[in-house]
């Protein structure tokens, strides 16, 4: 026990060393919690805290995972339920009858056949709606690239640039916006009917597809090079091609991202529609909207499974995609409300 010389002078008692502070001082087991670190986030951590907390984000975002990962592994689901989606039987009188329609009720389904069985060829319908899947994704994901990719392109010279060449480039715009694409399709396929269908799809719907994003972008591009941002980039003499690509593309990922989100069942719906035309992809390849409109041709009368079950899955597709869309939409813009 000691006694400093200020405790003497004031008249404090002796120190003990081995003393535990008073309650009370902080950092003391019985002293007031120490307050939590304040961390800032990110406007996409804020966006991914939010998209995690929208149930309808959870279920609508798994359903699109599921899709994909059925596109992605659509030959082993084909395997594992035994069937080939291009496969006759054998003997078509084992799941046909005499009319060429399936057997049994529901359009043939049994524990062999799990959706069931094509009128007058017999092929398994889970086989080609798995398989189905693939050729929808595929071409409305190449199909969204190339229209992101030329109307972000477009939008931001446009607006940023301005002057003959935005006056030009609108006027382009506007021609595509008013083309006939079903009826060019239709003229395309017939000219050239030995080009590759999947990129044929994909070039028509991307191609004529990008003015809307285009006008998007354009429209935003224009208020944001008025920001104090891109005048600064400007005063330091920085060129043009480097502040559309570091200053303006960056504050436009959230738009475009919302878009792409939105335009994905857009185009799966387009791709069904060409196929329901017999524009779509070649038989004996398996498309959603080639079954369609196999079923329009008075299959859904006696046989109404084969046109419930594909319109069924592009429905689910394009409804899991844009609420997905709305709530992304939602979690980067909080002051939207679904």
């Amino acid at each position: 026990m000691t006694t400093s010389p200020q405790d003497a002078i004031l008249g404090a008692g002796p120190v003990d060393p081995t003393a535990t502070p008073p309650e009370g001082v902080d950092g003391t087991p019985g002293g007031p919690p120490a307050e939590p670190k304040i961390e800032g986030r990110s406007p996409w951590a804020l966006a991914w805290m939010r998209l995690r907390r929208d149930k309808v984000a959870i279920v609508s975002g798994t359903v699109v995972i599921l899709l994909f990962l059925i596109a992605i592994f659509a030959p082993l689901l084909a395997r594992l339920a035994g069937q080939d989606p291009n496969l006759q039987p054998d003997d078509p009188s084992s799941v046909l009858d005499p009319s060429g329609f399936p057997l049994g009720s529901f359009g043939g389904i049994s524990g062999e056949h799990w959706f069931g069985v094509e009128p007058v060829n017999g092929r398994d319908l889970f086989a080609r709606i798995v398989y189905g899947a693939r050729v929808s994704l595929l071409i409305s994901l190449l199909a969204t690239m190339v229209q992101i990719a030329i109307g972000v392109v477009v939008g931001i010279i446009a607006g940023f640039v301005g002057g003959w060449l935005d006056n030009l480039l609108s006027g382009l715009v506007n021609v595509l916006l008013a083309f006939p694409i079903i009826l060019f399709g239709i003229a395309l396929v017939t000219v050239a009917d030995s080009v590759n269908r999947e990129l044929l799809l994909v070039l028509l719907i991307g191609g004529f597809s990008w003015p809307y994003i285009a006008r998007i972008v354009r429209g935003l591009v224009l208020s944001l090079r008025e920001k104090e941002f891109i005048e600064a980039a400007r005063s330091y003499g920085a060129p043009t091609w480097r502040i559309m690509l570091r200053e303006l593309l960056p504050n436009l990922v959230g738009p475009i991202l919302v878009y792409s989100t939105l335009v994905i069942p857009t185009n799966i719906l387009t791709e069904a529609a060409f196929s329901f035309l017999g524009i779509g992809v070649r038989e004996p390849q398996s498309s959603w909207g080639g079954m369609l409109s196999k079923a329009a041709r008075g299959f859904y009368q006696d046989d109404p499974m084969f046109m419930i079950i594909p319109g069924v899955m592009i429905m689910v597709t394009v409804l899991a995609f844009n609420l997905f869309g709305d709530s992304v939409r939602d979690a980067l813009d909080p002051k939207s409300s679904r």
